[in-house]
C-alpha cells in the first residue's frame, strides 16, 4: 500500500486560488500553469511509483549469534521516470540493515544494494518491513510503501562446551534378552566362554589356538535408558510479584534455552535418545530425531508467556505414560514449592533417575569473571532444598543454579 503526502501541492494549490479572488494579475497566470503541472507531475510519478517492486534475499536463514551475513535488496523501476529513492531497509532490526540508503533508480533500470547483518542474540527473528521513500525535487509531495519481509531467521546460540554424563546407565543380566538398547564397551573384557552360535568376530583366536576349543569374548555392557528433558520457560504461578519477576523471567528464558541446547548437543553425543518437552506458551513434546538441530529450533520458536501458566505437575503426569524404567529424567524450570513433591515421587518410581536444576536468576557465562551472588533463594524454594538429602536417596537430584556459577560448574555438582 502506498502512502501519499503532498500537503504542500495542496497548501500551494489553495494559494493560487485564493490570490486569484483577491488579486487580478496577469502574472499569476505563471503560477496557474506550474500548480497544473504539479499536479500531472503528481498523478504521474505517483501510478509509476506504483510500479517500483522491491525483492530481498539473504544468503544465510540459518546461523549462529554474531555470525554475520548478507542482504541483498533488489528494486526494479520499469517505469519511464527516474526516482532518487530513500530505502530503510528495515525496521525491526539494528546495525547496517537498520540504516536509511539513498539509491538512484533510473528509468527501466534495476539498484541493487548489499548489506551485512548481525544477530547479537539467540532466537527467530524477521527483519519487520522495508520502507521505500522517494520526494518531488521541491518537496511538493512524496511517496512511500512498505514492503513486508516474510523471510525469518534463527539464530541459533553458541553452544556452550559442557560435560554431560548424569544420565544413568543400568546394567543387563547377561544372556537375558531386552528391548533396551545395549552398549558394549570393547575396552572392557568380562570373560571368556565356549564358542555357541556367536558371529566369527566375537572369537578370541589366541585363546583358542592354546586351548584347543572355540572361544569367544564377552564385553561389559550397560543399557541405555532414554533422557526426558523438560524444559520450563514459564513464570511458575507461584511466584508473587509477577511484574519484577517477568523482567528476570526474560533473562531466564534466554539462558533457559542456551542450557537445554548445551545439554542436547551433550547428550547427542553420548548416544542417548531424547524426548524433548517445552512449557511455555503451549505444551509442546517432540520425540527423538535423528538432528539435533530439529530439538534447537524447538526450543527458540518458543516463548514462555503463555495467557495462563501450564502447570509442571500436570506435564510430569503426562511423563509418567512415556516412562520405561532406564529412563532419566531432567527438568529445568525457574521456581518449584512442596508442591512438586508428590508428583516427582510418583514418576520416581517409573524410571531410573531424576535431575531437578532450579534456575531463578540465569548463570554466569564462561568468559565472565566468578563473582559474588547478592540473590536470595525464595522462601518455599529454601524449604523444598531442606529434602535435598532425602531426595537424593531416592535418586531425585536436586541442585540450584546460582548466578555466580557458569553451568559447568552448576551440572558438575549434580551427583
Amino acid at each position: 500500500m502506498i502512502t501519499r503526502r503532498l500537503t504542500p501541492l495542496l497548501v500551494l494549490t489553495g494559494t493560487v486560488l485564493v490570490s486569484h479572488l483577491l488579486f487580478t494579475n496577469p502574472y499569476w497566470l505563471v503560477a496557474d500553469l506550474f500548480v497544473i503541472v504539479s499536479w500531472i507531475e503528481y498523478f504521474q510519478s505517483f501510478r509509476a511509483f506504483q510500479m517500483v517492486t522491491l525483492s530481498v534475499y539473504s544468503d544465510a536463514h540459518r546461523l549462529f549469534v554474531n555470525e554475520g551475513f548478507q542482504v541483498e535488496y533488489t528494486l526494479n523501476n520499469p517505469s519511464r521516470f527516474d526516482f532518487q529513492v530513500q530505502l530503510l531497509p528495515a525496521t525491526n532490526s539494528y546495525g547496517e540493515i537498520r540504516k536509511l540508503q539513498t539509491l538512484s533508480l533510473a528509468k527501466n533500470q534495476t539498484s541493487k544494494i548489499s548489506l551485512p547483518g548481525t544477530f547479537y542474540e539467540s532466537g527467530v527473528f524477521s527483519l519487520g518491513n522495508a520502507l521505500v521513500l522517494t520526494r518531488h525535487p521541491l518537496s511538493l509531495f512524496s511517496f512511500s510503501k512498505s514492503v513486508p519481509l516474510e523471510e525469518e531467521w534463527i539464530v541459533f546460540p553458541q553452544i556452550e562446551s559442557l560435560v554431560f554424563r548424569k544420565e544413568a546407565l543400568r546394567d543387563m543380566l547377561p544372556g537375558r534378552r531386552t528391548e533396551y538398547r545395549l552398549l558394549e564397551d570393547y575396552t572392557s573384557l568380562r570373560s571368556i566362554r565356549p564358542y555357541e552360535s556367536e558371529p566369527i568376530q566375537r572369537i578370541h583366536w589366541k585363546i583358542s589356538g592354546k586351548l584347543d576349543q572355540w572361544m569367544v569374548k564377552e564385553f561389559e555392557h550397560t543399557a541405555r535408558g532414554r533422557c526426558h528433558l523438560v524444559i520450563d520457560l514459564q513464570l511458575p504461578e507461584s511466584i508473587f510479584a509477577r511484574e519484577v519477576w517477568s523482567e528476570l523471567r526474560n533473562l531466564y528464558e534466554n539462558q533457559a534455552v542456551d542450557a537445554a541446547c548445551a545439554m542436547i548437543h551433550q547428550l547427542f553425543l553420548n548416544q542417548a535418545a531424547i524426548h524433548l518437552w517445552i512449557l511455555g506458551r503451549s505444551a509442546v513434546h517432540l520425540p527423538p530425531v535423528k538432528e539435533e538441530i530439529a530439538f534447537f529450533e524447538a526450543l527458540l520458536r518458543q516463548k514462555g508467556e503463555p495467557p495462563s501458566p501450564l502447570p509442571l505437575q500436570e506435564t510430569l503426569s503426562r511423563l509418567e505414560n512415556y516412562m520405561q524404567f532406564p529412563d532419566t529424567v531432567i527438568i529445568l524450570t525457574m521456581h518449584v514449592n512442596e508442591a512438586i513433591l508428590a508428583p516427582l515421587l510418583r514418576l520416581r518410581s517409573q524410571c531410573s533417575k531424576i535431575i531437578l536444576l532450579l534456575m531463578p536468576y540465569g548463570y554466569r557465562e564462561n568468559e565472565a569473571q566468578p563473582r559474588q551472588t547478592w540473590y536470595s533463594v525464595l522462601p518455599d524454594a529454601k524449604a523444598l532444598l531442606e529434602y535435598r538429602t532425602l531426595l537424593y536417596e531416592n535418586q531425585i537430584m536436586m541442585q540450584l543454579i546460582s548466578d555466580h556459577l557458569s553451568l559447568t560448574e552448576a551440572i558438575s555438582l549434580v551427583p
